[in-house]
């Protein structure tokens, strides 16, 4: 795998999450959207200013995100492209209504214990493209703006109510197949 390009990781990852979902959850494939158009993934990077990476563009060009079925567990949303470019909007626009603490990441030491090494403990954030959310406030993020010690284009989970900051994986591809190997193996 070491020589392998995260978007063929995210591509070998997102068949095989395929394939287990016609085998064990049929309406899981039937929830998956039709592919985005390339019109679709320009005009997400338009609004948000933030070029889709690679592994998600491959993605997005199979399926622009799913009608509800939790693809990536934990009732957590894979949103379309449209989706992730109106999420990025209405976090963006949480930053004008945030007092300068907030913005600049002043938190409480304890509240800091919550947030993992590499990402930048904020409410939210320009540089994070939203991939997927539960529940309209837990969001899971590609995040263009990492933490010291954190990579460019890790995945991160952002709780603001449970003041959690998470990093999931390194990248999108590695996310992607740390998914796929949750489910199992295919019988």
């Amino acid at each position: 795998m070491s020589g392998q390009s995260d978007a063929d990781r995210a591509l070998q990852a997102w068949l095989g999450i395929e394939s287990w979902l016609r085998e064990h959850s049929p309406r899981g494939v039937s929830d998956l959207n039709a592919p985005a158009s390339e019109a679709d993934m320009m005009a997400l990077e338009s609004a948000s200013g933030l070029l889709i990476p690679e592994a998600l563009r491959v993605v997005l060009s199979l399926h622009d995100g799913e009608k509800g079925s939790s693809l990536y567990g934990n009732d957590f949303d894979f949103l379309s492209s449209r989706e992730m470019a109106e999420h990025w909007r209405m976090h963006v626009a949480i930053l004008d209504h945030l007092p300068l603490g907030a913005l600049a990441g002043e938190f409480d030491p304890e509240i800091m214990s919550e947030c993992d090494s590499g990402v930048r403990p904020l409410i939210a954030n320009r540089m994070w493209l939203p991939i997927a959310e539960n529940n309209g406030d837990v969001t899971r993020y590609i995040d263009f703006d990492p933490a010291p010690g954190g990579h460019l284009g890790q995945v991160i989970e952002v709780d603001p109510e449970a003041t959690t900051w998470r990093v999931l994986a390194p990248s999108f591809g590695t996310y992607l197949a740390d998914r796929r190997a949750s489910l199992g193996s295919i019988p």
